[in-house]
């Protein structure tokens, strides 16, 4: 023994796989509350690498730096597109920047459409990886969905009291495209033989914070150790308070009759399918 140090291990990746109106929002909120964990949200988003004004905006300030250039925002399309255009690069740099900071688990959020397939693939393969399928009720994330869509507004606004009307030739065609990116990226998962969670907004994250919080923690071990703080940061706002989701639409009964005509009301209110998911069963 001569007495040195090994050097840190690469910090470990979380590859949030979901789409829009799922509670990714929620998630990384609550897991920002662990002392281990750097999170970010879509970071990969078209429109912004969003999550980098976290911690007192380390992770903008560190970008920066890295480009030179003082003036960049979460929002600017010379970032946006140039970590698009090499995400391994990018995820690489800041996992050196998040173990800086002393943690060991860097979190970001995936959407379909926001990376090539091919670079969502070479993620999903990446070493030190692992991945955590987020799914929510299919209706109940469609209305949400058009809610935000209507309002161009995603976070912090509630709108139980706003009704839309929901086309149902337009709601199983999104729904079946959410379904092939979870099957798509399940099967990689698979193939790639990485650590794999399954997280269910309902089952798991539909809860008070800190209840929610044990709840995502303990399926998260042991990438995470369970550790509750001892005042939990959440600021989230549920976007819609109705408890019966047909009471959210313009056209609420004619659609569930549309549904249960279809065969495909059970269809609706069930989450995508992931392959091997049994933790979200068993929630």
């Amino acid at each position: 023994m001569n007495g040195t140090s090994s050097p840190p291990l690469p910090t470990h990746r979380l590859i949030v796989v979901a789409c829009e109106r799922s509670g990714t929002n929620w998630h990384q909120e609550l897991l920002s509350n662990h002392s281990t964990a750097y999170v970010l949200n879509d970071f990969f988003n078209p429109v912004g690498a969003f999550g980098l004004a976290r911690y007192n905006e380390a992770g903008l300030k560190a970008i920066r730096s890295f480009f030179r250039n003082e003036a960049l925002e979460e929002r600017s399309e010379q970032l946006t597109a140039t970590i698009r255009s090499d995400p391994e690069k990018f995820l690489s740099f800041l996992g050196d920047h998040a173990r800086e900071m002393g943690k060991t688990v860097l979190s970001l959020v995936l959407f379909p459409d926001h990376l090539p397939q091919i670079s969502v693939r070479r993620l999903l393969d990446s070493e030190r990886t692992s991945i955590v399928f987020l799914v929510r009720n299919r209706l109940e994330r469609y209305v949400s969905l058009l809610k935000a869509r209507q309002l161009r507004i995603w976070k912090r606004r509630d709108t139980s009291d706003m009704r839309v009307k929901v086309d149902l030739r337009a709601f199983l065609s999104e729904s079946r495209v959410i379904d092939d990116w979870y099957k798509m990226t399940g099967d990689w998962a698979f193939a790639s033989q990485c650590p794999t969670y399954f997280v269910s907004y309902d089952g798991h994250l539909n809860r008070p914070p800190e209840e929610a919080y044990r709840c995502l923690i303990r399926v998260l071990e042991p990438l995470l150790p369970l550790e509750i703080p001892e005042k939990l940061k959440a600021t989230f706002v549920k976007q819609d308070r109705t408890d019966d989701i047909f009471r959210t639409m313009q056209n609420g009964s004619e659609f569930k009759d549309d549904l249960v005509r279809h065969n495909q009301l059970d269809y609706a209110l069930s989450e995508p399918h992931v392959l091997g998911d049994r933790a979200s069963q068993e929630a």
